[in-house]
């Protein structure tokens, strides 16, 4: 009934207080169906790990082959999240965040083996942020992961964004995020794991947010010229699905595409955005972070 009215509200005005309000409703509705089996994603227990204005966002494009030692000091200094597969990279960063993926085994085979040698060989483990789509209808993990772990499990659902434009998009951005419409577990979506650790990042009040490894114009990852990230786990390819010439979610289909998220949070919010490196697409508007130049 709720979702039902909510649908019916968001044909008339997406951006309208009224919208808002049910759109919270709705995050709460599913906070209270997923807390259950796990400890939610909470923004207060982000900001006492540690203290600091940045965020690192680290994606898995190619440019990640640039950074240098004294760049991997520096994202030690901020709050870090490795998106997906930089699970396989050697650098440890404060939390990962990644779905279970049924089409793809050969990455959960990845995570699961490195998720494993981690706990063995680290007491300082990372925090896990995963989505609730990789938890059964029983409230069950849908991959195997070490007891050990367990604990670090932070959950969170989603909530789609009731905004299809840049117009309606921006709106959005300006009421949602100025209002602070914090809850714990639930984070807004359109469509990419970059996305959503963007808005935890706002969220959770990080002044700049830097992207590493988000490339999006091309398909080229970080392990296909350093392929001994991915022989010690005896795979070949751990992204069949990725054919075209730029990143599946910058292709422009009934969403925008994820640069022009990003582009237009830009705009729209007081955090401060930045890129790691010159050959992303997202260079093409955000500035490179100064301590990378």
């Amino acid at each position: 009934m709720v979702k039902a009215l909510y649908k019916k509200i968001i044909q008339h005005d997406p951006t309208s207080l009224t919208t808002l309000c049910v759109f919270y409703l709705l995050m709460a509705l599913k906070y209270r169906r997923n807390c259950k089996s796990f400890l939610p994603l909470d923004i207060n227990e982000i900001r006492k790990k540690k203290q600091t204005e940045t965020l690192f966002i680290l994606g898995s494009g190619a440019s990640v082959n640039n950074l240098t030692k004294k760049n991997f000091e520096t994202i030690k200094e901020g709050f870090s999240i490795g998106v997906n597969m930089w699970v396989i990279h050697s650098f440890l960063p404060d939390a990962y965040s990644f779905e279970y993926v049924e089409s793809n085994p050969k990455k959960l085979k990845v995570i699961e083996e490195k998720l494993s040698i981690l706990s063995e060989s680290n007491s300082n483990a990372p925090m896990l942020f995963v989505k609730d789509s990789s938890i059964d209808v029983d409230g069950n993990l849908q991959f195997d992961i070490p007891t050990s772990f367990k604990k670090n499990i932070r959950l969170y659902s989603t909530i789609r964004i009731p905004a299809w434009d840049k117009v309606s998009l921006s709106k959005f951005y300006r009421t949602f995020f100025n209002k602070k419409w914090i809850l714990k577990g639930i984070l807004p979506e359109k469509r990419a794991s970059i996305e959503r650790m963007t808005y935890l990042g706002i969220l959770s009040g990080f002044k700049n947010i830097v992207y590493i490894g988000v490339d999006l114009n091309n398909t080229d990852y970080f392990w296909i010229d350093n392929p001994q990230y991915l022989n010690k786990f005896e795979v070949d390819s751990v992204n069949p699905d990725q054919k075209n010439k730029v990143h599946k979610t910058d292709i422009k289909t009934t969403n925008l595409p994820v640069s022009n998220l990003i582009k237009i949070l830009n705009n729209n919010t007081e955090t401060k955005f930045w890129v790691a490196d010159k050959s992303s697409k997202l260079a093409e508007f955000l500035p490179i972070y100064p301590k990378f130049k």
